[in-house]
């Protein structure tokens, strides 16, 4: 057995440990509110699970492919097919996003996208640094080699979940990120990385990752950027409501009568 899927079920055996302590919480605040929890909220429970396990275990048999090299012919992947597996990985990020912001209990978002963040970050820190040191670039061959393919694809994907995430959910997404060490600078590379490879990324993702540098590098913003994902209209109100509050403690006229 590899060294490699050895790593992977170790991942697999954390994120499953990671599902008990989320459930088990949610089932202990069962029993001291007994309150009915929505099932909107083990939906969205079960999903992140079963999305996080998706990805890690379809992993694994490219990770077995040298062990199995009589069985290597159906395990070739053309970079035209990646680019199709690519579009239905995003759009599973994309439902795992909606999934997050449908519900509204602040300590489960914020858990979930905190160990979210975590695996992306890891795989990012992980990764970056074996394809710059095996010069895998887009611009040689697609990778034959199913190891150096799911390094490639792996980094650019989670490259564009980050994005994903932090476009759509800033506020918490910047209060997370903030205990992160060197966080901006990882993704900013990540970014330049990934957006050269034109025949896999779909042109939507290539303007995530160009809205994604702007909201994290102020550097980088054009004078006309503005985060569509943002809830700019949320925003306006609370500075219209601050504004006015400005008005009230100040000095007032009183009205004279001629």
């Amino acid at each position: 057995m590899c060294a490699h899927a050895g790593n992977l079920r170790k991942k697999l055996f954390r994120l499953a440990s990671f599902s008990t302590i989320i459930i088990t919480r949610m089932d202990s605040r069962l029993v001291i509110s007994k309150k009915m929890v929505p099932s909107s909220q083990f939906v969205l429970i079960l999903f992140g699970i079963s999305w996080l396990f998706s990805s890690l275990i379809s992993a694994v048999p490219l990770a077995l492919a040298d062990e199995k090299p009589k069985n290597r012919d159906h395990l070739i992947i053309t970079e035209k097919l990646y680019a199709k597996i690519f579009e239905q990985n995003r759009d599973q990020q994309k439902a795992y996003v909606a999934n997050v912001l449908s519900t509204y209990d602040y300590s489960t978002r914020y858990s979930l996208l905190n160990r979210t963040y975590e695996e992306i970050i890891q795989i990012l820190q992980e990764h970056g640094p074996k394809l710059r040191e095996n010069n895998i670039t887009a611009a040689m061959e697609f990778p034959k080699n199913h190891t150096v393919m799911e390094l490639m694809a792996l980094y650019i994907e989670n490259t564009c979940f980050f994005g994903e995430l932090i476009l759509h959910m800033p506020k918490i997404s910047y209060r997370i990120l903030k205990t992160v060490t060197g966080w901006r600078e990882l993704v900013l590379e990540a970014l330049r990385y990934t957006r050269t490879f034109v025949n896999i990324v779909d042109s939507k993702s290539m303007e995530l990752l160009d809205l994604t540098e702007q909201e994290i590098d102020i550097s980088k913003r054009l004078p006309y950027f503005i985060n569509p994902y943002r809830d700019h209209r949320t925003a306006g109100l609370r500075t219209k409501r601050r504004k006015k509050l400005k008005l009230k403690k100040g000095p007032h006229l009183t009205k004279l009568e001629l």
